[in-house]
């Protein structure tokens, strides 16, 4: 099931594994805060969170146990285990499978994993739940907390909060606690306050950088790399995600017959960013990109040898872009 669905399929009740994935932090957490406060009481007792990477023999046994123990004033106990990993033969030997498939009824065992893993496809009797953003989840979750806060907002202004945000949930979170707060007494959350205090995400502003090359707005485009640099971004993290954002493009250009879900694994994006990559991708040749990555490239071993400035490399880069090397 989707996130969207969680809460609603908690209203008939709690299953007995759920397996979490997807890559925003903050939904995945928030899954679990929900199903652990539909069954939980007295967390200290009945609950039990373990790193998968740290599940020794005798961790092992302590997960085991807590999940074979009966609750103590509670309706449930609860074991989660996070960034949990096994191989094949670690998932059998270690009794996970074996529990898997009869697991205890007044237990719920949850694994909270950034990403899917194949190892858990034929666990029959687990829920998963695909915790990855995207924009209707998003546009509804603020305008919902704009509702809590007693404020009114448009759909195109949530919209615009989520694309500055890269629908990056925490994010999210955080500039709508100041949009709150600013917008208080004006009883709406506006677009003029979005665009003047939330905080456009750095990869964001290079994909705007980019859209204004590939359309010959050179002056925007030197407008918006000021911009970064004046907010005391890191003139070598800067060069890097441009040089990252073009080595993407030319990545998508090159694979039209994969998923986008496909290149977010292989490029450790999220699937918003691979969309909005393809939308950007149809402005330029793939011999174009080519050209553009080779002169980053250079300008990347001449920096590492010493033979080329920080700030030369930055603008020489931009401006290879500009001119289509």
């Amino acid at each position: 099931m989707k996130y969207s669905e969680l809460k609603r399929s908690l209203v008939n009740g709690v299953q007995l594994v759920y397996v979490l994935h997807g890559t925003d932090d903050f939904l995945r957490n928030y899954a679990v805060q929900l199903i652990r406060e539909k069954c939980i009481s007295m967390p200290d007792l009945n609950y039990l969170a373990v790193e998968g990477g740290s599940l020794t023999p005798e961790m092992n046994e302590t997960v085991f146990n807590s999940l074979r123990s009966y609750p103590f004033l509670s309706d449930r106990r609860m074991v989660l285990l996070k960034e949990y990993y096994p191989t094949a033969d670690e998932y059998k030997k270690s009794g996970m499978a074996e529990y898997m498939s009869s697991p205890e009824a007044t237990s719920v065992l949850i694994i909270n994993n950034k990403k899917s893993h194949k190892v858990f496809d034929k666990a029959d009797k687990a829920t998963f739940v695909d915790c990855t953003s995207d924009m209707p989840l998003c546009v509804g979750w603020i305008c919902n907390e704009a509702k809590k806060a007693a404020l009114g907002i448009s759909p195109v202004t949530a919209t615009r909060i989520a694309e500055y945000c890269l629908l990056d949930f925490t994010k999210i979170s955080t500039e709508m606690k100041k949009l709150v707060d600013y917008c208080a007494e004006e009883g709406e959350i506006s677009l003029a306050a979005v665009n003047e205090i939330v905080h456009k995400d750095s990869e964001y502003q290079i994909y705007e950088m980019v859209e204004r090359i590939s359309s010959g707005r050179a002056e925007e485009a030197y407008f918006i790399l000021n911009d970064l640099l004046s907010k005391n971004e890191s003139e070598q993290r800067i060069f890097i995600s441009i040089y990252s954002h073009f080595r993407r493009l030319l990545h998508v250009a090159v694979s039209p017959e994969l998923k986008n879900s496909e290149l977010a694994e292989t490029l450790g994006v999220k699937e918003y960013a691979i969309k909005m990559t393809r939308m950007q991708v149809k402005k330029f040749s793939v011999k174009k990109l080519k050209g553009i990555c080779e002169k980053f490239s250079e300008y990347d071993v001449r920096l590492k040898s010493g033979d080329m400035g920080l700030g030369d490399a930055l603008w020489n880069g931009v401006f290879s872009a500009m001119i289509g090397v």
